[in-house]
């Protein structure tokens, strides 16, 4: 068997070279300054702030927000979206500075997107070469899937070839009682791939993220993936830990020396 190319391969995306080319002025006239304090608290540079390109939704800016549901409001924090090889944005998610409350379900609607807006899967410009045609001698690419686009930003950043999808059930849609994978995901082709799950460290205990983990490790394997599950561990006193929080305080060094799973054993969930 080929040995998986290792996906630390690109190159770490330096945050001093973003004051040294004049990226910080940049990136400072599209953000307000709590937006720019937002992605810096994720420990995104300047420079990997630029290359997304977010920007900040200000009240004058209402007309951006006139495909999103009812009470989307600004002043909020707008992400581009980068679908595989895509040289500019596709639209993109919205962090709405005074987020709604679901009718539905009563939860705090934190990230918003356009309505009846397809489910995409986001590739931060640094991971794009994961992309690129094979040259026929080299082995299976390594990529992580994680959920959320500022941890996928981060990861890449940090020298890990790192896509994201906009929630734990994002890699599907749903037609009537069908459900079927999204076509940037269905139209890779995952034999050349290995493939690593990386979702939250509270995933052990939600057997709703498990679910989704285990769904979607079946269908890559299904279509050639090697897939292999990663175990973030919590922070203290069991606080939640994304990957973006994870390589705040550890090098991609330890994120590889973290345990994983065969993505085709199901391990039993937390406590049951």
């Amino acid at each position: 068997m080929s040995t998986p190319e290792h996906h630390t391969n690109q190159k770490r995306v330096d945050p001093e070279r973003s004051a040294q080319s004049g990226t910080k002025g940049r990136v400072c006239s599209l953000l307000a300054a709590d937006h720019l304090e937002d992605l810096r608290r994720s420990g995104l540079s300047d420079a990997t702030i630029e290359a997304w390109g977010c920007f900040s939704i200000r009240p004058q800016d209402r007309h951006f927000l006139k495909a999103f549901a009812k009470g989307v409001e600004p002043p909020g924090l707008a992400l581009p979206i980068l679908p595989p090889g895509a040289l500019e944005h596709l639209g993109f998610t919205y962090k709405p500075d005074n987020p709604r409350i679901s009718e539905k379900n009563g939860r705090t609607l934190k990230y918003e997107s356009p309505r009846g807006c397809l489910n995409r899967l986001h590739v931060p410009r640094g991971a794009h070469w994961l992309f690129r045609p094979p040259d026929g001698r080299e082995g299976r690419r390594r990529i992580v899937i994680t959920e959320g686009q500022k941890k996928a930003e981060k990861a890449v950043q940090e020298g890990v070839g790192c896509v994201s999808l906009f929630g734990v059930w994002s890699w599907f849609l749903k037609f009537g009682d069908e459900s079927i994978p999204i076509e940037e995901l269905s139209g890779i082709d995952w034999t050349r791939y290995s493939v690593e799950i990386c979702f939250d460290s509270d995933t052990v205990s939600k057997p709703q993220v498990r679910r989704a983990e285990r769904a979607l490790s079946k269908w890559l394997l299904g279509r050639g993936a090697e897939v292999a599950i990663v175990r973030i561990p919590p922070g203290e006193s069991g606080a939640k830990v994304g990957l973006d929080d994870y390589l705040l305080t550890h090098s991609a060094a330890d994120f590889e020396a973290l345990e994983r799973l065969s993505g085709v054993v199901e391990p039993p969930l937390q406590g049951s």
